[in-house]
């Protein structure tokens, strides 16, 4: 699915709802969202340099 994505041409708005974080990595900003509420946002690197949230659930799913 990734591919589809990455070739659209630029101007593109896509909103993608997923489980796995792997498929958000190389979005623009993402929104992690917890008990129906906006935890955190911002970039992939953004968000693991929090340490926050996103970060143990990229840690643990990266392991």
């Amino acid at each position: 699915m990734n591919s589809g994505i990455e070739s659209l041409p630029k101007g593109f708005t896509v909103i993608a709802v997923t489980y796995s974080l792997s498929f958000a990595d190389p979005f623009d900003w993402i929104f992690l969202l917890e008990q129906g509420h906006i935890a955190e946002s911002g970039t992939h690197s953004e968000l693991l340099a929090m340490n926050g949230l996103y970060s143990k659930l990229w840690q643990t799913a990266m392991a």
